[in-house]
């Protein structure tokens, strides 16, 4: 079963920043998720927010500051915003990213970058695209089909397996609180991983290990 910090570790560290990613890993994270958007000069940059507002001492959306403006924007810690690349390049090819696409417009410059890791011998399993924009991921697969997708569910029913599948995702990431373990079993039929967010309770981590999911999302990686 995957461990996989959401937004790395954030009770120890500001959420998205290099230091939280690193500290997953050092609490035993496989590999992290982190959110996505395209920034005014078309360079993917890791935040979760539309705007700095909520995460840094400034104000403003993503997508009408440039990334010499994002640079001199810090992090309530004092770091900068990070670039995808720049994230992948400091932490490297042996963990798991979960590359969260929140808006459609980084859709194709992400998967451009994921793509050229995979190019350079990255493998293609350790860099998964997600987003509970099924159109983002729909613009993904048929321009980038050979790279790895999961289809983010904030409410599963019955038939979220089967629009994964159309989707051509090979991981669902669904709410663990709708998760039942008769859509565990769906998904691993139609060959799809199950990889609930964001699950922070002890019981609850080891009810959804015991339904076999394939790997966890959480705040605490420690826990996982």
């Amino acid at each position: 079963m995957l461990k996989i910090g959401h937004r790395g570790a954030p009770f120890y560290a500001p959420e998205n920043t290099l230091t939280s990613f690193r500290k997953a890993i050092a609490l035993g994270a496989d590999g992290i998720e982190l959110d996505v958007h395209l920034c005014k000069s078309e360079e993917v940059v890791v935040i979760h927010d539309e705007r700095v507002d909520r995460t840094t001492s400034s104000t403003g959306e993503i997508s009408d500051l440039t990334l010499t403006q994002v640079r001199s924007i810090k992090m309530l810690d004092g770091e900068h915003i990070p670039t995808l690349r720049e994230t992948i390049e400091a932490l490297g090819r042996d963990i798991y990213y979960f590359i969260e696409i929140k808006l459609v417009e980084a859709a194709l410059p992400a998967a451009e970058i994921v793509r050229q890791y995979i190019s350079q011998g990255w493998q293609a399993e350790r860099l998964y695209l997600i987003s509970f924009d099924h159109e983002a991921l729909r613009l993904v697969a048929r321009n980038f089909p050979e790279l790895y997708l999961g289809a983010s569910f904030e409410d599963l029913r019955e038939d979220s397996i089967a629009e994964a599948k159309s989707l051509g995702a090979r991981a669902i990431i669904p709410y663990y609180l709708t998760l039942e373990p008769e859509y565990v079993d769906a998904a691993h039929r139609l060959g799809i991983d199950v990889i609930p967010w964001t699950v922070n309770n002890t019981e609850d981590i080891a009810q959804l290990a015991a339904m076999q999911v394939d790997g966890i999302i959480s705040d605490y990686p420690e826990r996982l």
